[in-house]
């Protein structure tokens, strides 16, 4: 295994490319605005002392922050943090913020799992992961970020009854989505019948992706969950709904 796939202790890189070629000053124009509207660990630790009234949103993986930056923009009682490593997306998004005076969206640029470890129990009230590298080799699906290490951080972090939020156009991952977040039996599945997996989140905002994917004939699957037990009725359901699809798949 390459040393450039490790984040720490064994723990593979769930990412590709950190960048396209940047120049010396997209680099140092980059840099100096991730100084402004970038969040510290120090900072992370802190956030519920810090603003203990205060609603808190994480989406991990942002791409271009279509999605937070909306929200932000629309909602500027709540407080946000975007994670991106990709860094003319990280571009992009601190450009939106400048432009936009977003006071209330930060950007933390290293791995999000770095981040989420840092944050006090019981204090975020959504974690989004949308359109996650789907890694889809089989030899590659263990650098797949929705796995149990993910779950037990968002567990952690996230208020009683807060909600992760997860969303892909990849059935096959999809499916492992579910199957993991089952497996871990600490989220109740906020959908009650399966067809409710293709609604989209309250506040939701449709991104350049999703059109483009609807435009190639694929669909996404909005997997919304709360902290909690999970249902049995709905689990033995969902489990039996899961082996047609893998079926159909």
């Amino acid at each position: 295994m390459s040393k450039e796939n490790i984040v720490k202790d064994g723990t593979l890189r769930s990412f590709g490319r950190l960048a396209n070629r940047m120049s010396k000053q997209e680099q140092s124009e980059l840099d100096t605005m991730l100084d402004k509207y970038s969040i510290n660990l120090e900072q992370a630790q802190t956030l519920k002392d810090d603003s203990p009234d205060t609603e808190f949103l994480i989406e991990v993986g942002c791409g271009k922050g279509e999605q937070i930056i909306h929200r932000a923009k629309n909602n500027p009682e709540k407080q946000y943090i975007a994670c991106e490593v990709f860094k003319n997306s990280l571009a992009k998004i601190a450009k939106q913020i400048e432009e936009h005076d977003l006071k209330n969206l930060k950007i933390f640029y290293e791995d999000a799992r770095i981040l989420l470890e840092n944050i006090q129990e019981d204090s975020i009230d959504t974690v989004m992961v949308l359109y996650p590298d789907p890694w889809p080799k089989e030899k590659h699906k263990k650098r797949r970020i929705v796995n149990q290490e993910l779950l037990d951080l968002t567990y952690r972090i996230i208020k009683p009854e807060g909600k992760l939020i997860l969303a892909t156009d990849i059935t096959d991952y999809a499916l492992w989505m579910i199957q993991h977040v089952l497996n871990h039996g600490k989220f109740n599945c906020l959908a009650k019948y399966p067809n409710e997996w293709s609604v989209e989140p309250d506040g939701w905002h449709t991104t350049s992706y999703e059109q483009k994917a609807r435009k190639f004939g694929r669909s996404s699957w909005y997997l919304q969950f709360a902290k909690g037990e999970l249902e049995k009725q709905f689990t033995k359901a969902s489990k039996a709904h899961l082996e047609r699809l893998k079926k159909e798949d």
